[in-house]
Order: C-alpha cells, then sequence, then structure tokens
C-alpha cells in the first residue's frame, strides 16, 4: 500500500487533503460555557469568587483552541469582567456571584481542671454562654460532669495530663503521658482516659510543658484522636510545642490557646484578658480563652457575657472556632 505525507500528516492507501483547521467560533462556544448571551455581554451567575475562577480557566482553554485570548478588564466584590478576542471577534462576559454573608466573630471559652464537683461544674454551666467544659480524667465526679454535660448540650473535651517541665516535682495527675512512655502505653493509656470522660469532643492538654515539645509521642497521640475523629487543643503551655504541626500530619482538626483568662486570680484583670481575647476575634474573626474553675472567673464570666455580645463576638463551642480556624 502507498505511503506518503500530506500537509506534514502520514497517511496511508492514496492521496488526501490535509484536515482543515477548526473554525473562527461564533458566540455559541461562550454559550457552552457561560449560558444564554445578552445581546451585548455574555453574563453568568456562579457560587462564588473560586467558581468564577474555573470559569475563567475554561473560556481561556476554550479560547486557546482557536488562537484567541481571555484578557480580565474589572473585578468587584462582587463580579469579574473578562473579555474574550478570537480574531476580530471580542466577547465581553461578566461572571457575578452572591456577596459574602459578614460572619460574627467567634469566641471559645474553655474552663479546665473540671471533674472534682458535680457543683463547681453546674455553676459554669449556668453562665448564659456556652462554656466549652475541659474535664479531667479519673477525678471523683469525671463521669457525671460529663453525663451533666451531654444533658446540657455542651461540647467539652479531655483535659489530658501530660508531662510537664520540672517533673516529678510538678506531678500532672493520674493518667498522665510521660516522657519515658512506649508506643502501645501510650496509646492504651490514652484511650483509658478517653473512657473516662466518655463523649468528649476533643482533647486538651493539662500541663504538658515538656511532652508537647517531643514528635514521637505527640505523634502517637494524633494518631489515636484521628481514628477517633477527635480534635485537638493546644493549651500552648510551651512556646517550643510542636501540637498543631504534628496534628496537621495526621489530619487532625487543632487550634491554640490565644489567651489564659486567670493566670492572675483579680477579677480586673481576668477582665482585661477577657477583652483581649474579644478584641482578638475581632480583628482576626476567630479567639480561643481558656480560664479554671475559680470564682473571681465564674463571677467575671457571668458579669461579661452581655457585654460580649454587645461589642458584636458571639460566645461558641470550640468546635465551631476550629472550623472557623480551618476556613470551614
Amino acid at each position: 500500500m502507498a505511503m506518503g505525507f500530506v500537509g506534514g500528516v502520514l497517511y496511508r492507501g492514496g492521496w488526501e487533503p490535509a484536515p482543515a483547521p477548526p473554525p473562527a467560533p461564533s458566540a455559541a462556544f461562550l454559550e457552552e460555557l457561560v449560558g444564554p448571551l445578552d445581546p451585548r455581554v455574555a453574563r453568568r451567575v456562579v457560587e462564588d469568587r473560586t467558581a468564577a475562577r474555573r470559569v475563567h480557566e475554561r473560556l481561556e482553554g476554550a479560547a486557546r483552541r482557536y488562537g484567541g485570548t481571555v484578557a480580565e478588564t474589572g473585578r468587584g466584590e462582587e463580579s469579574l469582567r473578562l473579555e474574550v478576542r478570537v480574531g476580530e471577534e471580542v466577547y465581553p462576559v461578566e461572571l457575578w456571584w452572591p456577596r459574602p454573608a459578614v460572619q460574627t466573630p467567634r469566641l471559645a471559652v474553655v474552663i479546665d481542671d473540671l471533674g472534682r464537683s458535680r457543683e463547681e461544674a453546674v455553676a459554669f454551666l449556668d453562665i448564659p454562654l456556652p462554656i466549652t467544659m475541659a474535664i479531667l480524667p479519673h477525678l471523683p465526679q469525671s463521669e457525671a460532669v460529663s453525663r451533666l454535660a451531654r444533658e446540657r448540650g455542651r461540647e467539652f473535651l479531655l483535659h489530658l495530663p501530660m508531662e510537664p517541665q520540672g517533673y516529678p516535682a510538678k506531678e500532672p495527675g493520674e493518667g498522665a503521658l510521660l516522657e519515658g512512655m512506649g508506643e502501645m502505653e501510650i496509646r492504651v493509656l490514652l484511650a483509658r482516659n478517653l473512657a473516662a470522660v466518655p463523649g468528649a469532643a476533643g482533647v486538651n492538654n493539662h500541663m504538658g510543658s515538656r511532652l508537647t515539645e517531643l514528635d514521637a509521642p505527640m505523634a502517637w497521640v494524633m494518631d489515636e484522636l484521628a481514628l477517633r475523629g477527635l480534635f485537638f487543643l493546644d493549651s500552648l503551655t510551651s512556646p517550643r510545642s510542636v501540637a498543631a504541626r504534628v496534628a496537621d500530619r495526621f489530619g487532625v482538626a487543632s487550634a491554640r490557646r490565644d489567651v489564659f483568662l486567670d493566670n492572675e486570680r483579680d477579677e480586673e484583670k481576668i477582665g482585661a484578658q477577657l477583652q483581649k481575647a474579644v478584641d482578638l476575634a475581632r480583628t482576626r474573626g476567630f479567639a480561643v480563652a481558656i480560664g479554671h474553675p475559680h470564682k473571681e472567673t465564674l463571677r467575671v464570666l457571668t458579669r461579661w457575657a452581655p457585654k460580649i455580645e454587645a461589642e458584636g463576638v458571639r460566645v461558641v463551642p470550640l468546635g465551631e472556632v476550629l472550623r472557623r480556624a480551618n476556613g470551614v
């Protein structure tokens, strides 16, 4: 069989013309991508800015097939304007999306060290704010406080004891995860601690200024949390904590404490720390404050409950702040 080249194309069996280049497009190719056209401009409503960028990319690909280009001619809070040029033809395109809803800044207030007293927990649950409870394991009322929080529909955490700097002079309590423990011991002990605070939505560290600096034990912890679908709040008792980085490696949602409310048990100073947390939430969109079950903290939070809302900040369970922090 005869073989040869025509127009640069190998063929068999005779002379055939090379395939013709694609015809210059009409507005129809735009309609396939952006919908029906206005006599002067193609308009399309998309879900959001990201969807508009995807349409822009598709238009560029379609125009390129015909030797054309797409240029951006304008951009607004709710729109993107483009100009598609193919040959002598010019096609204006407008992409529009709804204005994003303004989201109220969110503040999570976590109260640590609960589990010693049912009455103590009730006092904080009675504050007209959705306080997030952090409950120590193996205390006389740990399970009762967990049950009470569930009955009130409140989010709560396992307040997980971890080795601090200065251990054993500083004692984190029963169930503590320690530097010298092996992988299986840490995994089993974590499971035992979680069972002592049934229904916890996540975990935050009690003490832990030493353990949170160590990659291997924190990796074992995060792997267990990932398997259970739990999140982690780093109380940030050490500036060298690796918890957030390791959590990210294992796909565990995490956040860091921004403000300690009551390192000093003085109501005026606690109020100043709470204001700092509120201001941060307004600036960044979210913040996490940690306090303790002190009477001074209770009185300040009770007094501030209406004031926080009046400043345009909503106190929410910690899980909502994690969603905001992760762009959800």
